[in-house]
């Protein structure tokens, strides 16, 4: 870029690029827009009123979603653009309307568009055709374009010619001024009229396909209409799927017409990858099939289904097919080529029953197959794969799904019924798996009730030695045991099972399931680790000890989950959680009634910190955040972002494991107060954690916390955190908004107190961390986004030397390093000159 005036300018396009791919980065686009004046003044605009996008506000969070209208005014005018360049090359005139009118349209007058009123006119050209990059042709997905305000038809639609449309699309009838006719003006309530807004986006899928034949890469047409697209077999060079409807009647020359189409496709381009295809909702359901029986059901679909079977026979060497609502599909499917297969999909839970022995035959065609996907209704599914004699199983799978990568099972017979299959089908095909994904829910429909199984189904010890991701999510009515996970090339676990009781809702008053501790997983490899429900309960937490490359951690236990709250309910804290005493239950204590657990016995001292040097994110909501304490910030460098949520219950939030109160949870009540019981247990020596990452901080629920911890927490924990959000900290001496505010206040204070000791030190040579980063930091500082519970009057925030802003204003004040207070709907800052004249830290 250049200040001389005759320089080459850069494009407005390629702005909006830089921008587009900054806008989550603030700093860094405001330091590029100082990069020159040009800049700044181009960029600016683009930022403020981007042609893409819009801005949607929810209910609490801004989302960027497309702006259709601009996106689609975008394309056309690349077209427009591209067509005239391409015939001023040879001397041919141009007109936009005399283009468009090839494909039924016009621009719409007046043409409103900036981007289409320089398109029309020939002026300010698109840098690139923006059009060769948009290409998806699923008209389906145009309809919330507004193309009354960019084309419109030059004649009404095809169905219109005898007879025009008496009612809209919302049944009001429509009024015509002159007579309804071929000359009727084309009103915006008849643009809007769904036949019309068809014919619209079907001439614009012409009218792409006509100018980037050979840049599609999705098309999707009606078999009825295949006819039109034959033109184009032969020039779609790029084209990967093919996505077709169908009526529920259909003569054989449609049929035709579709194989055709295929059949040209792969004879032009042999080289190119088969076409995956896949089918709309119109294939697997039809309302004259409602008040069959389910066999008599199945059997029309066999027939249904024979066109979907001669399409797939029309690709050629397929590589991916998805028959799971093809019944009758093995018994017909005798002329496909399955030797490059290398991805099926069966969803089919009834397949077993009507299809068992013609589904083996297939599978054992398929040599190349890497990804299944597979119902299961039987937990034998896999069992023709492996022998059991004498209490040992071995595969007889030696040539069969030898390269399977990726194992996919669903099931709506719950646990009991998938994960023996998953058993079977790991000893047979186990060895060349890496990725391994499990659903087992218990279907709400009652056609066929399972029992239960004679024993809980189990999670054993796997032999998995190359598996990378496991995803798990299961329903059961209860869960033996989880076993030792040794994958030693493990990365990604997500495990989730949910309980499900045989009872009515209404007589389900039974007591918490039994929770049965898990095994130590070691899995030195794994960077994700996602919990839910039992498995989150169930979770052996000596197995951390085993992660040191950790990234991320969730671990969360829904409401939906019937246990025990607080953290009595998890088998490794049982004996590390009881009730504060009051004057009220020390009584009962005396008198042999104890409502809080055991008392923990010496030996038995849960651990402190664990030592995660990679860990970046950490969620616990329900009874696991009970393991949470601050002192997971010294073993946890790389800590950014934590959520600790719960909604039973108070939890005592604790500064260390090691305090005499961190496994006391207080009895509340309006008669009994919290008692502000404080952390000893903190190192008087520890100097804050100058080089934390910690980030962001959410604790959300009734916590309970001192003054005092909550200030350390801050200041010496977490001395860099940017963002704060909670409820209520349940202490006695902040029972308000007005006094949790100033505790804040003075947490800032004396942060920035430390830090002015740090560097002191550190200039003088006298500090004792041998760290000089926090030089550079301004602890505490940073916290310049806090949301909260709490309510403030205007007299307490004048009392405290707060100012409300405007709603709007606030990200520009935390850009600028303010503190901002979000309280119940209001947004404070602090008036630093005022606080200074009243004497109250700064």
């Amino acid at each position: 870029m250049h200040h001389d005036s005759n320089a080459q300018r850069l494009p407005n396009e390629c702005l909006y690029l830089i921008v587009d791919y900054l806008r989550t980065d603030l700093v860094a686009l405001r330091t590029l827009l100082l990069v020159n004046r040009f800049f700044f003044h181009a960029a600016v605009p683009w930022m403020l009123n981007d042609p893409l996008t819009t801005w949607e506000m929810t209910y609490a969070t801004p989302e960027v979603e497309t702006n259709v209208d601009k996106f689609m005014a975008l394309l056309i005018a690349s077209v427009l653009h591209a067509q005239r360049a391409k015939a001023q090359s040879v001397d041919e005139d141009f007109t936009a309307n005399g283009f468009l009118s090839k494909f039924g349209f016009q621009l719409v007058e007046p043409v409103t568009s900036p981007l289409l009123q320089d398109a029309a006119q020939g002026v300010s050209p698109t840098t690139i055709d923006y059009s060769r990059y948009f290409t998806d042709m699923l008209y389906f997905e145009w309809s919330h374009v507004g193309f009354p305000t960019l084309v419109r038809l030059k004649e009404f639609p095809p169905a219109w010619k005898d007879e025009m449309p008496i009612h809209n699309d919302w049944g009001m009838r429509i009024e015509y001024s002159e007579g309804a006719g071929p000359h009727t003006e084309h009103t915006e309530e008849l643009q809007t009229h769904r036949e019309y807004k068809e014919e619209v986006q079907e001439r614009m899928v012409d009218f792409f396909l006509y100018h980037n034949t050979k840049y599609i890469t999705t098309l999707d047409f009606n078999i009825a209409d295949s006819h039109r697209y034959l033109q184009y077999a032969d020039k779609l060079e790029s084209l990967k799927i093919l996505f077709l409807d169908r009526f529920q009647s259909m003569p054989d020359s449609h049929q035709m017409d579709a194989i055709s189409f295929i059949v040209q496709n792969r004879t032009a381009f042999p080289r190119k990858r088969p076409l995956r295809l896949e089918f709309g909702y119109s294939w697997s359901s039809s309302d004259e099939w409602d008040d069959l029986t389910p066999l008599e059901k199945r059997k029309r679909q066999i027939v249904f289904q024979k066109t979907r079977i001669a399409l797939y026979e029309a690709v050629g060497n397929l590589q991916e097919i998805d028959v799971s609502d093809c019944p009758g599909f093995y018994d017909n499917c005798g002329n496909i080529d399955v030797e490059y297969l290398e991805e099926l999909e069966d969803r089919d839970q009834h397949r077993m029953m009507y299809e068992g022995p013609q589904q083996r035959a297939f599978l054992e065609r398929c040599h190349q197959l890497r990804t299944l996907k597979l119902g299961v209704s039987q937990p034998d599914m896999f069992s023709w794969l492996v022998e059991k004699k004498d209490g040992t199983t071995r595969s007889l799978a030696a040539n069969v799904l030898q390269n399977l990568k990726v194992l996919d099972l669903s099931s709506d017979s719950g646990a009991s019924c998938v994960l023996p299959a998953l058993e079977d089908a790991v000893i047979a095909f186990g060895k060349s798996l890496t990725d391994v994904v499990v659903r087992g829910y218990v279907s709400t429909e009652l056609e066929v009730v399972h029992e239960l199984p004679s024993r809980p189904p189990s999670i054993s010890m796997w032999n998995l030695p190359f598996v990378r991701s496991i995803d798990i999510s299961i329903q059961s009515y209860d869960l033996g045991h989880i076993g030792r996970f040794d994958l030693p090339q493990l990365e990604e676990l997500k495990f989730s099972v949910s309980m499900r009781t045989m009872q009515p809702v209404e007589n389900d008053i039974t007591a918490s399931p039994t929770i049965v501790l898990a095994e130590q997983w070691e899995l030195k490899k794994l960077k994700k680790l996602h919990l839910y429900d039992i498995a989150a309960l169930a979770f052996n937490y000596d197995s951390l000890d085993h992660m040191r490359n950790l990234q991320e951690l969730r671990m969360i236990v829904g409401k939906q989950c019937q246990i025990s709250y607080p953290a009595e309910s998890i088998p490794r804290l049982r004996r590390h959680v009881r009730y504060q005493e009051t004057p009220n239950n020390k009584n009962n204590n005396e008198d042999g009634n104890n409502n809080g657990s055991e008392p923990e016995p010496a030996d038995q001292k849960w651990k402190d910190c664990w030592n995660l040097p990679k860990l970046r994110t950490l969620i616990l909501e329900g009874p696991p955040d009970a393991v949470f304490s601050f002192s997971w910030l010294c073993g946890c460098p790389s800590l950014e972002s934590v959520k600790l949520m719960h909604k039973a219950g108070f939890q005592r939030l604790a500064i260390s494991s090691a305090s005499e109160y961190s496994s006391y949870i207080p009895r509340i009540s309006k008669e009994l107060p919290v008692e502000d019981v404080e952390d000893t247990s903190m190192d008087p020596n520890m100097q804050p954690l100058w080089g934390s990452k910690l980030q962001s901080f959410t604790f959300k629920g009734p916590w309970i916390m001192s003054k005092t911890d909550l200030i350390t927490a801050l200041t010496v924990y977490a001395p860099n955190l940017s963002t704060l959000s909670l409820d209520r900290i349940h202490v006695k001496a902040t029972l308000n908004g007005k006094g949790f505010l100033k505790m804040l206040l003075e947490a800032k204070a004396v942060g920035r107190a430390l830090a002015e000791d740090a560097v002191e030190q550190d200039s003088s040579g006298t500090s004792s961390s041998g760290d000089s980063s926090f030089t550079s930091i301004v602890p505490v500082g940073k916290l310049n986004k806090i949301q909260c519970q709490y309510g403030l009057g205007k007299r307490s925030a004048a009392y405290l030397c707060l100012l409300e802003i405007p709603r709007k204003e606030a990200q520009s004040y935390r850009d600028s390093g303010m503190t901002v207070f979000s309280v119940m709907g209001k947004d404070l800052i602090v008036n630093p000159e005022r606080r200074a004249r009243e004497g109250w830290p700064v």
